[in-house]
């Protein structure tokens, strides 16, 4: 056999060596640009979830891809068992939903599960608090006199307001289906509580918490419910409304975020939810996003009045008062041909 002179050999190597840097992998065709290292669903307005989701970027270096929806939009995706398929982690999700689709979450405690207040993380540890929100009644200063400024929720049900409450529609909202729950468990009686309740409405229902507000703020309504945090934005910018907590107690709405069970991306998963209950995130919610924390030490210019609802017992409470608010609905229509 010829041997190759040392002008061809030379060539060889070359082109042997071009071959090689060419096939090298290079980090765009493992992990393109556009691909996030956390893909998050959140039923939280973007006000809410962008300044938090923005800083963990910022510390970790992540790139966070972040889809907001209703929990139906979510529900979908679990019915067709092709939500880790789309997502590592929900985020801002109410605390009943969590509950009720607990089978979905893969489980999980944060090194910071100590410093949250009890009952807001249930003991399973399928899902980790994030903040809560509590319901008031509102009522506009101009309209409303000083005797008749409601006290609780019993107040809802004198006859002189007929007509004049402002109210989400509760099938549509877990804040007021919660309010009803709230109300409903004040009374001796919750059944007839729901229906005197729903004939002292006797107004449409709202489809928006800033329609309620705005209703109320514009004089269209006399009085109405929505969040504290809400009315004390209202009023803080010069809107003629004030508010009050039900002298009979409340619920502190609680929303909680979850690892999504056989998530594609479980390490800065976790790091986003123990980020949530961060005493940096939980003073934001705070000094600068009008909500309620859930860490110990963390100030709140609100009073938190609301006691913590065990979840389970939430859920079931919640159900029976939407069978039975659904019932009232459709009799009301009924009577109404």
């Amino acid at each position: 056999m010829p041997r190759l002179s040392i002008k061809k050999l030379y060539v060889c190597l070359l082109l042997l060596s071009f071959s090689i840097s060419g096939c090298s992998p290079r980090p765009s065709a493992i992990l393109p640009p556009d691909t996030p290292d956390l893909t998050v669903f959140t039923s939280q307005e973007k006000s809410i979830y962008e300044p938090i989701v923005k800083e963990y970027q910022e510390r970790t270096g992540y790139k966070v891809h972040v889809e907001a929806g209703t929990f139906q939009d979510l529900k979908h995706y679990i019915e067709e068992n092709t939500l880790a398929d789309r997502y590592d982690a929900v985020f801002g999700i109410h605390s009943s939903d969590l509950e009720h689709y607990k089978d979905s979450w893969e489980a999980y405690e944060s090194p910071d599960a100590s410093a949250l207040f009890s009952n807001t993380s249930p003991s399973h540890r399928l899902w980790t608090g994030f903040c809560s929100l509590q319901t008031v009644i509102v009522y506009n200063t101009k309209v409303v006199t000083y005797r008749e400024v409601p006290t609780s929720w019993e107040s809802l049900l004198d006859p002189s307001w007929k007509g004049r409450i402002a109210f989400f529609n509760p099938e549509a909202s877990d804040i007021y289906s919660a309010a009803l729950v709230c109300a409903s468990q004040a009374s001796q009686n919750p059944e007839e509580y729901l229906n005197a309740f729903s004939k002292n409405l006797n107004a449409p229902l709202y489809a928006s918490l800033e329609e309620v507000n705005q209703a109320i703020t514009d004089g269209q309504y006399s009085l109405g419910v929505t969040l504290d945090t809400l009315a004390e934005q209202v009023k803080s910018e010069g809107g003629e409304i004030n508010y009050i907590y039900p002298k009979e107690g409340n619920y502190s709405q609680l929303y909680g975020s979850a690892l999504i069970l056989g998530c594609k991306h479980l390490g800065p998963a976790k790091e986003f939810i123990d980020f949530t209950v961060s005493k940096d995130v939980q003073s934001l919610l705070s000094n600068k996003l009008n909500r309620l924390p859930i860490r110990k030490g963390v100030h709140s210019g609100l009073a938190v009045t609301g006691t913590y609802q065990d979840s389970q017992t939430f859920v079931s409470l919640r159900e029976a008062a939407m069978n039975n608010w659904r019932s009232l609905m459709k009799n009301t229509a009924e009577e109404g041909r």
